[in-house]
């Protein structure tokens, strides 16, 4: 039965705060018995598909859950937190300003793509290891794309007529939505070095832990920032959250092997673990297309409707 806010929309139903800590508790106790049982292989069959259907219902739930009580931690936070952040210019356009903070954590992910394929790139030459060789490809790709968004939001700042900026804008997602098509390329030969078992990262020790971590915290917040900037109609921040779609994509896919490699040895057939992989990165390339393709068709769909004088809102 679903709650009803003021505005009339439904929502998920309110639960007591004693309730919503059970949920994260069974969450994280269930969640290391799946990793421990995934590991050792401590349970029985059939307990071992009860925890894990257990903790996948609880992790589905925490999920609406989690994200109003981000947003309630948020605005305390701010709540404490601004009256010191307005006294510095800086920082009081990075919490106000949504399109300089997008364009600014831009810019250090251009600066983490280009150590991670350069990292990849030494990496994969040292070991004639062809799948970092493709890792560095594909980061290449992203700082590039990360570079021409960064480069272009300079730019843009000083156009003063709006119908220059948009198209400004749209020249740059058609650009990026360009080399998407080519990381596709890259993205489907790490699947096929993955299958042919020459390539997946091998994190040491319980650091794979803090990479999972990294890994599923990327994902939402690179949905969340997809769809908050496509209602904003902005070519530039819907490049630069595309772009940190196709990062968490890569990041899933790099977990998901060494995840594989770590814990499913002696415990999944090696059957599986093909399928598993070749699942998870068809859909990612799958996605990449798509984002790349429609990329595309919206930016000349968008730049004909200028031209026709005015700008669709599909």
């Amino acid at each position: 039965m679903g709650c009803i806010r003021r505005d009339g929309k439904k929502k998920i139903p309110v639960l007591k705060w004693k309730y919503r800590g059970f949920l994260y508790i069974t969450l994280l106790f269930t969640a290391a018995l799946s990793l421990l049982n995934t590991r050792n292989n401590v349970f029985p069959f059939s307990i071992g598909i009860l925890i894990y259907v257990i903790a996948a219902c609880s992790l589905t739930f925490t999920c609406f859950y989690i994200v109003s009580d981000i947003k309630l931690f948020k605005c305390k936070v701010q709540e404490i937190a601004m009256p010191v952040i307005v006294k510095n210019h800086f920082t009081e356009r990075l919490a106000t300003n949504y399109r300089y903070r997008t364009v600014t954590f831009a810019t250090t992910g251009l600066l983490m793509n280009l150590a991670f394929a350069v990292f990849n790139s030494v990496v994969g030459i040292k070991s004639q290891s062809a799948w970092y060789i493709t890792l560095s490809v594909y980061y290449t790709l992203l700082s590039i794309m990360r570079y021409w968004a960064v480069n272009y939001e300079r730019r843009i700042s000083k156009a003063e007529q709006n119908k220059k900026l948009i198209l400004l804008e749209l020249a740059v997602y058609r650009n990026c939505s360009i080399l998407f098509l080519v990381m596709t390329a890259a993205l489907g030969g790490m699947v096929f070095l993955t299958l042919r078992s020459q390539g997946g990262r091998h994190y040491p020790g319980y650091t794979i832990y803090a990479f999972a971590l990294y890994a599923f915290i990327k994902v939402p917040l690179a949905i969340a920032g997809r769809i908050k900037a496509g209602k904003m109609k902005s070519p530039l921040l819907m490049t630069i959250q595309s772009i940190g779609y196709a990062d968490a994509c890569v990041a899933i896919l790099s977990l998901q092997t060494a995840m594989l490699s770590s814990f499913g040895q002696g415990n999944l057939e090696d059957r599986v673990v093909e399928l598993m992989n070749a699942g998870t990165g068809a859909f990612m390339c799958l996605m990449v297309l798509g984002m790349g393709i429609y990329g595309i068709y919206w930016a000349l769909k968008q730049k004909k409707e200028i031209g026709d004088g005015g700008m669709s809102n599909d």
